[in-house]
């Protein structure tokens, strides 16, 4: 397969945690009309907001100023595509997955903690908001 792109497409999606207990799931309609070979996840946006913004106190240095919450897994590649933390985030991984399928429909994305359970949020008043863009491509052969 060349690495020469023949076709792509850019998918935004974007979607809010409320912090309800067991809402750690969302789902986006995406349709291309080209059967892709991987998506790439070009960059995430991750903002944990509300009163209580985290972290509330300032890091000692060297220290991280957040904390590792969870991974956020997406059906279409049956893996989990990123961590997030419980501070905003601006990420730009490029990771690549391997499609090589038809992409028309809704794709589930799901939110689990650490310890695996079902992530929604942490309560408090906090509303957790994300936004990824997702590539599809297709090289030439």
């Amino acid at each position: 397969m060349s690495s020469e792109i023949e076709i792509d497409h850019i998918i935004n999606v974007q979607a809010t945690l409320p912090g309800i207990p067991g809402d750690g799931a969302r789902r986006a309609q995406i349709y291309i009309e080209f059967v892709p070979d991987e998506v790439i996840l070009d960059s995430y946006v991750y903002y944990s907001g509300g009163p209580n913004f985290y972290p509330t106190v300032a890091p000692a240095a060297g220290v991280l100023p957040s904390n590792i919450v969870g991974l956020l897994n997406m059906e279409l590649v049956n893996d989990n595509i990123l961590t997030f933390t419980d501070s905003p985030t601006v990420y730009f991984p490029n990771r690549r997955f391997k499609l090589n399928k038809q992409v028309n429909g809704y794709v589930n994305f799901t939110f689990t903690g650490t310890t695996g359970t079902i992530y929604n949020g942490v309560g408090n008043g906090r509303t957790e908001t994300f936004s990824m863009l997702l590539r599809f491509v297709k090289y030439k052969k």
